[in-house]
């Protein structure tokens, strides 16, 4: 991948949509600063992420804490093929639900299908977007078969 030249933020540390140097704001895969190499290396090797401007703000959240889990995770398509019994959508499913959102973070969900250190609940709205973005993995997944 080559080194993108960093781009200066706008006023308010903000980053418009035509600032990413590679995509010029068509696929916006950006989740920060244009200039981050592993969002740069998400949007070059993941183009099924893209956000497009028409998308409303919850799409576009799903598909950014996609990249997220991407690039910040390391939860990769090669490594979601990995899991092959459901646990994806058993975690989409934890996050889904609204008993979980209400409770304390130390109780873990009896389907959670991995460690206790990965259940990071949060508000309900971002527990749904965190949901939203393992259905979709969940889905390529079973694409990619």
């Amino acid at each position: 991948m080559v080194a993108a030249e960093p781009v200066a933020p706008k006023a308010g540390n903000e980053w418009g949509p035509d600032d990413c140097p590679r995509c010029g704001g068509k696929n916006r895969l950006h989740i920060g600063p244009p200039c981050v190499p592993a969002a740069l290396d998400v949007c070059s090797k993941y183009p099924s992420l893209s956000c497009s401007r028409d998308q409303t703000a919850a799409a576009r959240d799903v598909l950014a804490e996609r990249r997220r889990q991407v690039s910040a995770e390391g939860w990769t398509p090669e490594h979601d093929d990995d899991f092959i019994e459901g646990q994806i959508a058993s975690a989409a499913s934890c996050y889904a639900s609204p008993f979980w959102a209400r409770n304390e973070r130390s109780m873990i969900p009896p389907n959670w299908p991995w460690h206790a250190r990965w259940w990071k609940p949060r508000t309900r709205r971002d527990n749904l977007v965190r949901a939203g973005a393992l259905i979709l993995a969940e889905i390529e997944r079973l694409d990619r078969k």
